[in-house]
């Protein structure tokens, strides 16, 4: 159902709507151009094109892989990489919550798509708020 692309899974923590303000930006990167990756034995391959598809974790066609993301067959279906949208206006707020979501969040992936011998790869991207004034002190710590 998702097809011969690799899989990016996006959550959002924090504020929402974050991925329909990002949404256009990530998905002008697609698909991947000549890129390089590494195969299991290390050599390198070069690819002239990677089609990428950007999935919502709460995605129905998502849910019907999780009770078969540990199994050695359906590697090639498991989302490629985990991206965890964070934002938060203020460092308190993300300090008392929004950070034990990052965690628990990192720790869910690990758990439902990661294993002894598959890794699943994650990466946290923060984003201003967008009411957030550039030039206000608070904003930069």
């Amino acid at each position: 159902e998702l097809g011969g692309a690799y899989v990016l899974t996006v959550d959002e923590l924090g504020n929402t709507g974050l991925w329909d303000s990002v949404k256009e930006v990530f998905e002008a990167r697609s698909p991947l151009q000549h890129i390089t990756l590494h195969n299991k034995v290390g050599r390198a391959v070069q690819l002239d094109k990677l089609p990428i598809q950007f999935v919502q974790v709460n995605d129905k066609r998502l849910l019907r892989l999780k009770p078969f993301s540990h199994s050695q067959v359906v590697w090639f279906r498991n989302p490629y990489v985990h991206i965890v949208l964070v934002s938060s206006a203020d460092i308190n707020e993300y300090r008392a919550h929004i950070k034990a979501q990052v965690r628990k969040a990192l720790a869910d992936v690990e758990r439902e798509w990661g294993g002894p011998t598959l890794q699943s790869e994650w990466m946290i991207v923060f984003l201003r708020p967008q009411g957030l004034d550039p030039q206000d002190k608070g904003a930069n710590k």
